[in-house]
């Protein structure tokens, strides 16, 4: 699905993390109903966790609350720091990486810059890269606390674009979610769309540039679309 050819003169490249890179949703999901369980609030199926990742723990645990309609007597935020507690013995006891994330991004790193964007905190952002060997990879790597912004806030992709030297009209953002839909548009960018990630929006009236069912196909599509 091309709506529109992508800059010919695009330099760098950003990533998105869950969804885009790695399948997140099991440890996040044990993560949750740890907590949950943790304060004697009901669980909530795992399955569900895909549709509520992209936007931090704290909208996490707030949707599950929302979804069983529970109340708790602790406040959120000592339900955040619990649950990042907990993630931190979980962030890779499950977490995958997507199909050929490691030889598209050796690929591309060929000829473009990469960078990674994500609003999970930066601790875990560069613990799981570490962990799969792939942080070496990226020019710059940015949290959802690295800065005063996060996405869909542009300010977010435009300051972990600094260290590159590449203006951000040099950029196409790869993505899984309305997040990362909403960055790009706010960026003025073209957007790239995983279809097996965590969107829960449905694709049919995103406005988005291109959507992929592989992360191999992004070269292809790359050097098709910037003749």
């Amino acid at each position: 699905m091309v709506k529109k050819k992508i800059n010919k003169n695009i330099k760098v490249i950003a990533f998105d993390l869950d969804g885009t890179l790695i399948d997140s949703a099991p440890d996040l999901a044990s993560t949750l109903n740890e907590v949950l369980t943790f304060y004697k609030i009901k669980t909530i199926n795992p399955n569900l966790i895909r549709n509520y990742v992209g936007r931090g723990a704290k909208n996490l645990i707030e949707l599950s609350l929302k979804k069983n309609n529970q109340k708790t007597k602790v406040s959120i935020e000592e339900m955040v720091n619990k649950f990042l507690l907990v993630y931190k013995k979980n962030c890779t006891k499950k977490t995958k990486l997507f199909p050929n994330v490691v030889s598209v991004l050796k690929e591309l790193k060929k000829n473009f810059q990469l960078v990674l964007v994500s609003n999970k905190p930066e601790y875990f952002v560069k613990k799981i890269l570490k962990y799969f060997n792939i942080f070496d990879l990226f020019n710059a790597v940015s949290g959802g606390d690295t800065f005063e912004f996060k996405k869909p806030d542009p300010k977010h992709l435009l300051l972990t674009l600094k260290t590159t030297g590449c203006n951000i009209a040099d950029c196409v953002l790869v993505g899984d979610s309305m997040t990362d839909v909403e960055c790009a548009k706010n960026a003025k960018i073209p957007i790239v769309l995983t279809s097996f990630g965590y969107n829960n929006e449905g694709y049919k009236n995103l406005s988005i540039d291109y959507l992929i069912d592989n992360l191999n196909e992004i070269p292809i599509i790359l050097k098709y679309l910037s003749k």
